[in-house]
């Protein structure tokens, strides 16, 4: 018997007025932010460091073509797990397209999310259940390995953080602690989800609790779908067992992945021969990337991503170099961008 998938691949956006103008707010502060970054650029300044980079640039790939080849690997263990090996290339082609999608579109990291099960049963034959509970672990490893990218660079980036919480004024002498609540939120939270989610059945009770709320006004719907619901619930508590290796190894490459942002961002400032200390790169690329998923209706956080690096590099390395850095990031997102799109995902 066919089982049909639940809803789960999508986020609904609000619409209406109210959608509109949230998405207008949005670009405008982006807009805004991206004014403040490109007002004051030392443009001497700069192209003397990015033709002293030169030939070297393409160095600044690296990184980000590691993490995709570990979060290809990810994905392939858990697929695997549930009965179904995924090659390598199939893998890599789902996985560059998504980012890809990310990176350029409103709104990108939810888009590229629910379009990961798809593409992995257009390109791999993968039923979109077991695609989604395989997404649902992924998210899990990436959330709770946040935690611990956030407490490892306000461990290792004190000085950092110190030289922020100054400009910050009275404000921030909060930064320090609340970036270690942060942390352990992030992993505390995601612990007790993946908890709750093996235990229990939460997929078949967000079905039961949606026919209470709606006084039965889904009923039907939610009754052609309550399989579905069983059959996640089933996949995921699979992926979840103690006896899976799949978990270990995911929640590893997670953290893996947020370590090697925070290497591309010591091997960009030491091209540009700006170099920040490894525990300061660490610091800066953990508190962006909670800045960037702020910002997720903003396509690649077009200048909120941009004016948060500046802002954080300015006094550590100077205007040009900060500026010549944000560049750099923004040439690297584009190529892979290009490069996703061009494996034609979709």
């Amino acid at each position: 018997m066919a089982v049909r998938l639940p809803s789960v691949v999508s986020v609904p956006a609000p619409s209406g007025a109210l959608g509109r103008a949230l998405r207008l707010g949005t670009y405008v502060v982006a807009a805004l932010a991206l004014l403040q970054f490109v007002r004051s650029v030392d443009l001497a300044g700069v192209g003397a460091l990015l033709g002293a980079v030169g030939p070297f640039a393409p160095l600044a790939l690296l990184p980000f073509a590691l993490q995709m080849i570990l979060e290809s690997g990810s994905w392939r263990l858990l697929l695997a797990r549930l009965g179904h090996p995924v090659k390598w290339r199939t893998s890599l082609r789902v996985t560059l397209g998504a980012d890809a999608i990310r990176m350029s579109l409103p709104g990108g990291t939810a888009i590229a999310d629910g379009l990961r099960p798809v593409l992995f049963r257009r390109h791999g034959g993968v039923p979109l259940s077991d695609g989604t509970s395989a997404l649902v672990v992924r998210k899990l490893c990436h959330l709770g390995s946040q935690g611990v990218y956030l407490a490892l660079g306000a461990a290792l980036g004190a000085a950092l953080l110190e030289r922020w919480a100054t400009q910050m004024g009275e404000l921030g002498r909060f930064l320090p602690a609340a970036s270690f609540a942060l942390a352990a939120a992030l992993t505390a939270g995601a612990v007790l989800l993946g908890l709750m989610l093996f235990h229990g059945s939460l997929a078949s009770r967000a079905e039961r609790f949606l026919t209470r709320l709606t006084r039965g006004r889904l009923s039907s719907f939610l009754e052609v779908r309550r399989a579905s619901y069983g059959t996640l619930d089933a996949r995921l508590r699979m992926l979840l067992g103690h006896r899976s290796a799949a978990i270990p190894w995911n929640a590893a490459t997670a953290l893996a992945g947020w370590l090697l942002e925070a290497l591309e961002t010591f091997l960009i400032l030491w091209l540009l021969r700006a170099p920040l200390g490894w525990g300061e790169a660490l610091a800066l690329e953990a508190s962006v990337s909670v800045i960037r998923a702020l910002a997720f209706a903003v396509p690649g956080g077009l200048g909120v991503q941009d004016l948060s690096y500046h802002a954080g590099l300015q006094m550590a390395v100077g205007e040009p170099a900060a500026v010549s850095f944000v560049l750099l990031k923004r040439a690297r997102d584009v190529f892979w961008i290009v490069t996703g799109l061009l494996l034609k995902p979709v």
